[in-house]
């Protein structure tokens, strides 16, 4: 994990490894990226990760995955 702060040290982005925990906000991610005929579903997501999840990093900011990248 790595953190970014700004001025005052307060923690305004976290960028860490993905989780099966983060199938649904991964996979919104991709819908809104992606024309729907060439987004990954979420049951392809679901093996990506399970096998891969280290090779996909998120990046956080508050509680919410801003952006997936793979």
């Amino acid at each position: 994990m790595m953190f970014f702060d700004r001025i005052g040290g307060k923690i305004t982005m976290k960028i860490r490894t993905a989780t099966l925990q983060d199938l649904e906000a991964v996979a919104a991610v991709e819908a809104e990226c992606f024309p729907a005929a060439e987004a990954a579903t979420k049951e392809e997501f679901a093996q990506r990760l399970q096998y891969y999840g280290d090779h996909f990093w998120l990046k956080e900011q508050g509680f919410s995955i801003e952006a997936a990248c793979k």
